[in-house]
Order: structure tokens, then C-alpha cells, then sequence
């Protein structure tokens, strides 16, 4: 098994916490998909980008996945390097609100890091990921046994960071909408 099988192992069979969200003896797994763009300050453009995730839901309001995301677009980084096929594998934990049921707002952090084939310079880009965000969760469905579907609108902000120029040299804008399958 590879290592993300094992951690998806894990995170979907672990203990459940002590919470009033459920008494099962597994964590419901989250299997979700986003689209997005980002806006980096330091550019001309946008980058658009998809990801899709595997997690658990570790209490009613905390949600914890892995992601790997993949740019649609050739991105170009502040050290002017075009980078061919942008992608990025992140930790990303969600935390609900607890305001409402059927529509929540959401505080996102995530951390990871970027890479890209970087073919004019013949350097790859390798760069850490770091991602501070909201949202407002959307309950479309929830059925008896516990599984649910939503959609949340998420902007962020991304400080990132090159080797040459150190840390917060890179500053980009996220918006994006996550479409989120609960498994009970």
C-alpha cells in the first residue's frame, strides 16, 4: 500500500472522537472537488486550477483531506519562469462555523507544497503551498444515515515563498467553489 493509502486508511478508520456527531466507530469519509483560480500579485493573469480530496469528517464542524490539485493553466511565478502543468498536494482542515445547518460559514487552512516543469529555464518549480481562507458551506442534501452533499464558496489568500526573494514573497488571491460528498 502506498503511502497515501495508508493515510487515507487512517484518516477513514480511525476512532471517532467523542463528540455528539456520531456514535460509529469509523469517521464518515469526505470525498470532495473543487474548481478554482488564483490571482497572483506579482504576474500579469490568472491561474485556473481543479482539485479533488479524500478525508473524514472528525466532528460535526472539523473536516480534515488530503488534496492534489492540478493547474489547467501554464503559470508564471515571480521569478519570471514559465512553468508547464502547475500542481500541488496539500493538508487542508475546514472548520464549520456551527451557525446554521443548512448554510455555515467555513474557516479553511491548508499547507502543502507547488510543483511545475519549469521547460524555458530547464528548473522544476518546488515551492511551499500555504493557503488561509473562508467560506460559507451549503447543505444541498443530507439523508437519515448520516451522508451529506454541499457546496461552499471559498475565497483565500496564499503567501508563498521563493528561495531567492525568502519568505511572503509571493502573495496570491483565491476564489473557488468545493463540492463536498460525506460518506457516512
Amino acid at each position: 500500500m502506498n503511502a497515501i493509502g495508508w493515510v487515507a486508511t487512517l484518516l477513514a478508520s480511525g476512532p471517532a472522537l467523542a463528540t455528539n456527531f456520531s456514535e460509529a466507530e469509523t469517521l464518515p469519509v469526505v470525498l470532495s472537488g473543487s474548481f478554482n483560480a488564483f490571482v497572483p500579485t506579482t504576474t500579469n493573469g490568472h491561474v485556473r486550477s481543479f482539485n479533488v480530496g479524500l478525508g473524514a469528517q472528525l466532528s460535526q464542524f472539523q473536516r480534515l483531506s488530503l488534496r492534489v490539485a492540478a493547474g489547467l493553466d501554464p503559470a508564471l511565478i515571480p521569478t519570471g519562469t514559465k512553468v508547464d502543468l502547475p500542481w500541488a498536494a496539500m493538508l487542508e482542515y475546514q472548520y464549520r462555523l456551527g451557525l446554521a445547518e443548512s448554510v455555515d460559514g467555513l474557516l479553511i487552512c491548508a499547507g502543502g507544497f507547488t510543483v511545475g516543469d519549469g521547460k524555458e529555464s530547464n528548473t522544476n518549480l518546488v515551492l511551499p503551498y500555504g493557503r488561509l481562507g473562508v467560506g460559507m458551506q451549503v447543505l444541498l442534501m443530507r439523508n437519515k444515515d448520516g451522508g451529506a452533499i454541499s457546496l461552499a464558496p471559498q475565497m483565500s489568500i496564499m503567501p508563498g515563498s521563493t528561495l531567492a526573494d525568502g519568505p511572503f514573497s509571493i502573495l496570491a488571491f483565491h476564489v473557488g467553489f468545493d463540492l463536498s460528498v460525506v460518506l457516512p
